[in-house]
């Protein structure tokens, strides 16, 4: 997994963490959409990484504290910068992106974006009390 050569140039009395490349194969199936496994061991590559110089006290506290973050939604092409845990509704909840269109013929249909408590996704429905759309802009 790791080149001998690569091995034998470290500094034998120095500590160093390992990165590892190619754990996952990335591919589309045939509805065109992406799927990931995990790529055989024998396939990985370990790379030799060197000590940052930052105390693994104050790493834990930085990933304690960015352990809940949630990566905002990119629905229909654009990063809705609410999403993610920034926007809640008032039951708690968090809001997430909804899409809407007008009616009309194809190509005159308007979109509408807006933000809406999360237990609409979950049922289809509005079951919050608070639940209403509130637009996007």
């Amino acid at each position: 997994m790791l080149l001998r050569e690569v091995l034998d140039a470290l500094d034998p009395g120095a500590e160093f963490g390992v990165v590892w490349y190619g754990k996952e194969r990335h591919h589309k199936n045939r509805a065109g959409t992406r799927k990931s496994s995990p790529s055989p061991h024998k396939e990985r590559v370990a790379v030799p990484v060197p000590p940052s110089g930052i105390d693994a006290a104050t790493v834990a506290r930085a990933r304690a504290a960015i352990s809940d973050n949630v990566r905002p939604a990119k629905a229909d092409g654009r990063v809705w910068s609410l999403t993610g845990g920034v926007a809640f509704c008032a039951c708690g909840r968090r809001l997430v992106a909804k899409r809407t269109t007008s009616g009309g013929s194809a190509g005159r249909r308007k979109v509408y974006h807006y933000l809406v408590c999360s237990t609409y996704l979950d049922s289809g429905e509005a079951t919050c009390e608070h639940t209403r759309c509130h637009r996007a802009g």
